[in-house]
C-alpha cells in the first residue's frame, strides 16, 4: 500500500543536495556572519528551483490566494515608492524582497515533487546544521569569538552581545526546522542544546520567546489542532490591527515613562513604538513608504533614558531608531492600512490552507513554525532586513518539505468546497 502512495513523487529527481548548504553550513556560517543566511538561501533555493525545472515536471501554481496576495503586497510596496520619504530606498528594497519571495513561493511549490529519500536527507541536513551551529557558537562563546573577530576585525571591541543575538536566534530557527526530523530523545537534547546558546546569547527578547516556543509545543501537541488554528491565526490577526493602539496607551496601562525599574532596552522599544505609531497615524491609509523606518520624523520626543536611568544624565538623546523593532507597527508606518490589510488577508490564506490540510500532524508543524517566526518579528529587528527575510524564507521552506513529509501517509490537502461538501 505505501509503495502505491510513494510511486507519483517517486517518479521525480528532485536532488537534495541542492539544499544541503542552506541546511547544513548556513548555522555556523552565521555564528560570524548572519548577513550571509540572505546569498546562502538564494543560491542554494535557486539551485533547487533550478533542479526541478530541469526535470520538467515543475509547473508552479501561481494562481493560489497566498501567492497572488503576496505579489499585490510587493506591488503597493513598489508603487509607495511614489510619496515615499526616500523613494529610491523603498524600489531597492521591493527588489530584494521580490527578489526573496518569489525564490522562496517557487522553492515551496517545488519541494511538492521531492522523494522520500531526499525528504529524509533535508531532516539530515537540518540536523547536521543544528549540531554544527551550536557547537560553534559554544566554541565562539568560550574562546571570545575568535572566528568572528577574524572575519569583523573592525568590530571585535564591540560588545559581546551583537555577537550572540543573531547567532542564538538563527540557531532557534533550526531547533524549530529539525522538531518535525527528531525523536522525542533527541528533541529534549537540541533543547537543552539550544537552551544553553539562547541563555549564554543574554537576549530577553531571544529567551522569551524560546521559552513561548516550548510551551506552544506542549499546547499544540495537547489540544486539538482546529481550535488552535483559529485561535493562533486570528490572534495574530488581532495583534497586527491593535498593537499601533497599544502603543499609543501603553504609558496609560504602566506608567513606564515615568519608572527606571524597567531594563533600558525594553524603555526604549516602548519610546520608538509610541514614536513610530504616531507618525503612523499622521498617515494611516497609505502609510509613508517601504523602508522608511530609518527616516522617521521626529516631533521634538526626547527620550526619557536621561531622566530616569543612570549613566544617561544631561544627555540630550532624541528617540529614534533605525526600525520600529516590532513589524506590525512597522508595516502601519510605512504600508499604512492598505498594507495591514493585505498582510491580514495573506494570513487568513494561510489558516484556510492550514485548514485544509487533512494530516492533523502537518496542521501541528504549520502552526508552530507560523507561532515561532510570528512571534521573532514582534520585539527583534526590522522585519525586511535581507537576512531575517532570508532566515523567515528558510523556515517557510523547511516546514513545506515536512508537510510534504506528512502528506506521504496520506491526502495533503482538501479544498473549501470540497471540505463543504463531506460535511
Amino acid at each position: 500500500m505505501a509503495d502505491t502512495k510513494l510511486s507519483a513523487p517517486a517518479a521525480h529527481q528532485i536532488p537534495a543536495v541542492t539544499l544541503a548548504p542552506l541546511f547544513s553550513l548556513a548555522p555556523a556560517v552565521a555564528t560570524f556572519s548572519p548577513k550571509a543566511m540572505a546569498p546562502i538561501f538564494l543560491v542554494c533555493a535557486a539551485l533547487f528551483i533550478g533542479s526541478a525545472v530541469f526535470q520538467r515536471d515543475f509547473s508552479p501554481n501561481l494562481r493560489e490566494l497566498a501567492v497572488a496576495l503576496l505579489a499585490t503586497l510587493l506591488a503597493y510596496g513598489f508603487l509607495s515608492a511614489t510619496w515615499s520619504l526616500a523613494p529610491d530606498e523603498s524600489i531597492e528594497k521591493a527588489i530584494k524582497l521580490t527578489l526573496s519571495l518569489s525564490v522562496a513561493t517557487l522553492s515551496i511549490q517545488a519541494s511538492k515533487l521531492m522523494r522520500e529519500q531526499d525528504i529524509e536527507r533535508i531532516g539530515k541536513f537540518i540536523k547536521i546544521g543544528l549540531l554544527a551551529g551550536c557547537a560553534l557558537y559554544i566554541s565562539e562563546f568560550y574562546f571570545d569569538h575568535p572566528v568572528y573577530n577574524f572575519f569583523h576585525p573592525e568590530t571585535a571591541s564591540v560588545d559581546d552581545a551583537i555577537k550572540k543575538t543573531k547567532p542564538a536566534a538563527i540557531l532557534t530557527f533550526w531547533f524549530i526546522m529539525a522538531a518535525p526530523f527528531i525523536d522525542k530523545r533527541e528533541w529534549i537534547v537540541a533543547a537543552l542544546l539550544v537552551w544553553f546558546v539562547v541563555w549564554t546569547s543574554d537576549n530577553r527578547s531571544v529567551q522569551l520567546f524560546y521559552y513561548l516556543t516550548l510551551l506552544a509545543t506542549l499546547v499544540i501537541h495537547s489540544l486539538p489542532a482546529r481550535l488552535l488554528i483559529r485561535l493562533f491565526f486570528i490572534g495574530s490577526i488581532s495583534v497586527i490591527i491593535i498593537y499601533p493602539a497599544f502603543s499609543l496607551k501603553s504609558n496609560d496601562l504602566y506608567a513606564w515613562k515615568d519608572t527606571n525599574t524597567l531594563p533600558t532596552a525594553v524603555f526604549s522599544r516602548l519610546e520608538i513604538w509610541e514614536q513610530s505609531a504616531n507618525r503612523a497615524m499622521e498617515k494611516p491609509l497609505l502609510g509613508w513608504g517601504l523602508d522608511t523606518s530609518p527616516h522617521i520624523p521626529n516631533r521634538g520626543e526626547m527620550s526619557g533614558l536621561s531622566e530616569n536611568y543612570s549613566g544617561y544624565e544631561g544627555q540630550d538623546i532624541k528617540v529614534a531608531s533605525l526600525h520600529p523593532h516590532n513589524a506590525p507597527t512597522q508595516i502601519w508606518f510605512e504600508l499604512g492600512a492598505v498594507g495591514i490589510g493585505l498582510v491580514c488577508l495573506i494570513i487568513l490564506s494561510i489558516m484556510r490552507f492550514t485548514l485544509g490540510l487533512r494530516s492533523a500532524r502537518g496542521k501541528k508543524i504549520l502552526l508552530l513554525s507560523f507561532f515561532f517566526g510570528f512571534s521573532y518579528t514582534l520585539t527583534l529587528w526590522g522585519i525586511w532586513q535581507s537576512w531575517f527575510i532570508a532566515t523567515l524564507c528558510t523556515l517557510s521552506l523547511a516546514t513545506a518539505i515536512a508537510i510534504h513529509r506528512t502528506s506521504l501517509e496520506g491526502a495533503p490537502y482538501e479544498s473549501m468546497s470540497r471540505r463543504k461538501k463531506n460535511q
